[in-house]
């Protein structure tokens, strides 16, 4: 058979080859764009679809007291997810096995999770037939039940890494040492202030999975290493803390005050050995924090410290050269006008000395040693020992300066009244400052709440030393006046309950009236006792201040329910530190 080409075949066959020519250059040029002209591009993508990058959180670190013991630390645990899309896949396959018996179904995977979450079956299984692509099952699982939830194999379960804050000691130092948000952020005390050393930088990595989303770990790459939060090593002593802790939950009972505080110091140092309040509250319970639990009231609130104040006005007219501990002084039986403006003493009083003015904590006579001190030295003098001014440099939060008006400000009777207390207001931590400048021999040092700063390996980061502030007064002019302060605690004194046996005490007991704003007066019911000392005299170990704020029972005078709970504390501090019973501090002083 013969074959030939019509013109018509001919121009179909052109078109053909044309179109098939066409055709592949346009896929040459795609292929080209595609492989070249968008390389990159097509990459990242491809990339995208198997990379991923995942956060390694920062462990917060911990807050010890000053001989190692945990207050503060961060627990891991695992927060426990399921990848539903990779489960759906799965199951989806699984329905190919032909076996029943054989086939992976979703109440077996929560029958099986139930023990290890401590969750109902029922409440997984609801869980797992969400439509999302990825869920939390349950949060905090300790690492123990995920351990055995990991051994099962189960597709799509995935943990991850996260901590949770607790606090060992529960409620104990909790106002010192504050707490932790939801977002890991610390609030309030150390975990706030300190937060920038305990919180540590997150890190992270790149890694690539494979088609069912398994890692290859070959492919991961550490881009940006984990820096867990530095340690902060406190002058707290656990101890000491419990003590406090404990001595004020019986004063809350015995007393029923509306609150009641302490701080306990090193004079020698300005260590903060203890600092509590109550009411309180257990940084562990975060759902239950109420504003009046959570009030560090010895640094935040200010009040007029009546009497104690009265440390300032004896140690300033002694070391000015103006009275001497045996210059008599004419307390008035009582009642002294000045400006025409009554002041009243609680018992009556003629003439006394210096030193009995400061034993029977005589408000007539301290008047009259603040005049012949003058305004503007008793104002120098307040400020040297730190009233009026923040101690701390905000290492607590929310700290206060206190009321100290400048001297354009006083009035005719404020030089009869700043002397003994009044018109001039301070926070506890300011108050137990400046009496253990007095033990310490005139010597005013900074109060310290932080020790160290240690990394991961418990080396020294940052050390904190104690720093003097300056000499306010010489020392032999102190010893004068724990001289008279040790006889305040004494059965001739206001502070006979304050004793601690074996030991000389010094120390000053304060009452004041709360001003009662509506009345625009001093209330004649709401009352503030104070006690605040030193032992042992001859050679400090400790201070310590007691407050109890309104107290209902048991009397209203610092004598009566600040200076028992003082020698309640005072007494097992000093078993605690070992001290040894003390031959009289005078006794020693004068041979």
């Amino acid at each position: 058979m013969n074959f030939s080409w019509t013109e018509q075949m001919r121009k179909r066959a052109v078109l053909t080859i044309s179109g098939l020519v066409f055709l592949f250059t346009v896929l040459s040029l795609r292929l080209l764009e595609v492989q070249v002209g968008k390389h990159d591009y097509y990459l990242g993508r491809a990339a995208a679809n198997h990379a991923f990058r995942k956060m390694v959180y920062a462990r917060r670190g911990d807050i010890l007291d000053r001989n190692g013991n945990l207050l503060a630390t961060s627990i891991p645990y695992k927060t426990v997810q399921v990848d539903l899309l990779r489960l759906r896949q799965i199951l989806q396959k699984n329905q190919e096995i032909k076996n029943p018996k054989k086939r992976m179904s979703l109440e077996q995977i929560a029958q099986s999770l139930a023990p290890f979450l401590e969750m109902d079956t029922n409440e997984i299984l609801k869980r797992l037939n969400d439509t999302r692509s990825l869920i939390v099952l349950k949060k905090k699982v300790e690492l123990s039940a995920w351990e055995k939830i990991e051994a099962l194999q189960w597709p799509g379960i995935l943990g991850v890494d996260e901590y949770q804050r607790r606090y060992p000691e529960g409620r104990n130092a909790s106002h010192v040492l504050g707490y932790v948000d939801s977002e890991g952020n610390g609030k309030d005390g150390i975990e706030a202030s300190m937060d920038h050393y305990l919180k540590g930088i997150d890190g992270w990595y790149v890694s690539e999975h494979d088609a069912s989303r398994h890692e290859i770990r070959a492919y991961r790459s550490q881009d940006a290493p984990v820096k867990n939060g530095y340690s902060i090593s406190l002058t707290l002593d656990q101890t000491i803390q419990y003590i406090v802790e404990e001595e004020l939950d019986k004063a809350m009972t015995n007393y029923s005050p509306a609150a009641a505080y302490a701080i306990v110091m090193r004079p020698k140092t300005g260590e903060i050995l203890a600092l509590a309040n109550r009411p309180t509250y257990d940084p562990n319970e975060r759902a239950s924090l109420t504003w009046e639990g959570m009030r560090n009231r010895c640094v935040t609130d200010t009040f007029e410290p009546g009497s104690t104040f009265k440390i300032v006005t004896t140690a300033a007219t002694l070391n000015e050269g103006l009275v001497t501990l045996d210059t008599p002084i004419f307390c008035e039986n009582g009642l002294w006008f000045w400006a025409g403006v009554p002041l009243r003493d609680h018992s009556s009083y003629g003439t006394l000395t210096v030193e009995q003015v400061l034993q029977k904590s005589s408000n007539v006579g301290f008047a009259k040693l603040g005049l012949k001190l003058g305004e503007t030295l008793l104002y120098r003098y307040i400020r040297e020992f730190g009233f009026g001014q923040t101690v701390l440099n905000q290492i607590m939060p929310g700290e206060q300066v206190g009321t100290l008006r400048p001297l354009a400000k006083w009035s005719k009777i404020s030089i009869t009244r700043v002397p003994i207390g009044y018109e001039v207001a301070a926070t506890p931590l300011q108050m137990i400052t400046a009496m253990s400048a007095i033990a310490n021999d005139g010597v005013l040092m900074r109060p310290m709440l932080i020790h160290e700063v240690l990394d991961e390996e418990s080396s020294v980061v940052a050390r904190y030393s104690p720093r003097v502030v300056k000499q306010i007064i010489r020392p032999e002019i102190a010893k004068q006046v724990i001289k008279a302060l040790s006889s305040v605690v004494s059965q001739e004194g206001t502070a006979g309950k304050a004793a601690v046996e074996g030991f000389t005490v010094a120390g000053k007991t304060g009452t004041s009236r709360k001003w009662d704003n509506e009345a625009k007066e001093y209330s004649h019911k709401r009352y503030l006792a104070s006690f605040i000392g030193f032992l042992p005299a001859q050679d400090p170990e400790f201070a310590l201040l007691t407050i109890i704020d309104e107290p209902s029972s048991g009397g209203i005078y610092g004598g009566q329910v600040a200076a028992p709970v003082f020698s309640a504390m005072a007494s097992r501090i000093a078993r605690h530190l070992d001290l040894s019973p003390e031959t009289s501090f005078w006794e020693v002083a004068s041979r």
